[in-house]
């Protein structure tokens, strides 16, 4: 059987602020006869998600099971243009 990938909501980020932890957050990958498979990759990788123009875009996930069955599935994200509204707001957050 091939193995299944669940987690991949699509999400929103500001343009130059993906992390692996933002990357790879909720996403899981199962296998009928492994179990849970912790071995996830995605591409593009960070360099290249944090150079992506503001719009939709999607990041692919990849897991192989022992068997060497494959699934590949998309997740849609969407870069936001980072304002300077955003930091007026976080200093006003912190200065309250």
């Amino acid at each position: 059987r091939i193995p299944t990938i669940t987690g991949l909501t699509e999400f929103s980020v500001y343009q130059g602020e993906f992390t692996e932890e933002l990357i790879k957050n909720g996403v899981q990958a199962d296998d009928h006869e492994d179990g849970p498979i912790s071995n996830i990759t995605y591409s593009p990788n960070i360099d290249d998600l944090n150079a992506l123009n503001i719009g939709t875009h999607y990041i692919t996930y990849t897991v192989t099971d022992s068997d060497g069955n494959q699934k590949t599935e998309r997740r849609k994200v969407t870069v936001l243009r980072y304002l300077l509204i955003r930091k007026a707001a976080l200093i006003f957050q912190i200065t309250m």
